[in-house]
């Protein structure tokens, strides 16, 4: 018998490589070690600028959210590799500090994300760009509500204008 010939089963090929060789993770995503759990984002954070969505049903968000975070992106001269994407869903520490302690940002956009879920110290209204511990913060309604409403989308752009000096 010819090794050329041999046929293995699915099933049997399946039960050979049960067992990874290596640690295989999403392109992109980068993870921390945290006291409470594992700290995930998407993005390289080249420019230090955190986006904070909450999304219980997926790990950082659903593709027709991503597609239109890219659009904002792109016309805000950004690309996934300047951010650091995170869902607050999935993050052990809900905690401003522990958020910035791991991404360092100098800019925060909570985009679905109120001030208190995070432990912020201070409130601000949507799309009202605020400066605290040196780090420049803008709320604003999520990704799917933004999406929608032609008047959100507006007041997010001037925000954003704003920020990124556009």
């Amino acid at each position: 018998m010819s090794l050329k010939k041999l046929y293995l089963p699915p099933m049997v090929i399946a039960d050979l490589y049960k067992d990874l060789l290596i640690e295989w993770k999403p392109e992109g995503l980068e993870t921390e070690e945290t006291g409470n759990g594992k700290f995930r984002w998407l993005g390289e954070n080249l420019k230090r600028i955190t986006i904070l969505v909450n999304q219980r049903d997926t790990a950082i968000l659903t593709d027709r959210c991503y597609n239109f975070l890219v659009d904002i992106l792109q016309a805000c001269r950004l690309n996934m590799s300047d951010i650091a994407l995170a869902n607050l869903h999935q993050i052990p520490e809900k905690n401003y500090i522990a958020i910035n302690h791991i991404l360092d940002p100098e800019i925060v956009l909570l985009l679905g994300v109120e001030q208190q879920d995070i432990g912020l110290p201070i409130q601000f209204p949507f799309f009202q760009v605020q400066r605290f511990n040196n780090i420049t913060y803008l709320s604003a309604p999520g990704l799917e509500l933004l999406e929608q409403d032609k008047a959100l989308k507006s007041r997010l752009w001037t925000s954003l204008k704003t920020i990124f000096s556009l």
